[in-house]
């Protein structure tokens, strides 16, 4: 399992620049919440705690 920083690296490299803010559309969190099995909650939590704006949230989780 990586650990929070691995995972943040991973988080920001997929995460997409849009009006000098960081965002990552919820589909592929879910992919790489699978991809390297973690909760989901985690990565909300990464990218909460990083200024991370999760968007295009397909359930509604964020």
């Amino acid at each position: 399992m990586m650990n929070a920083e691995e995972l943040l690296k991973v988080i920001e490299e997929t995460a997409i620049e849009i009006d000098d803010t960081k965002k990552l559309p919820c589909v592929e969190a879910f992919e790489i919440a699978k991809k390297y099995e973690v909760p989901l909650r985690e990565i909300g939590e990464l990218c909460s705690q990083n200024g991370i704006k999760l968007i295009s949230c397909q359930l509604g989780c964020f």
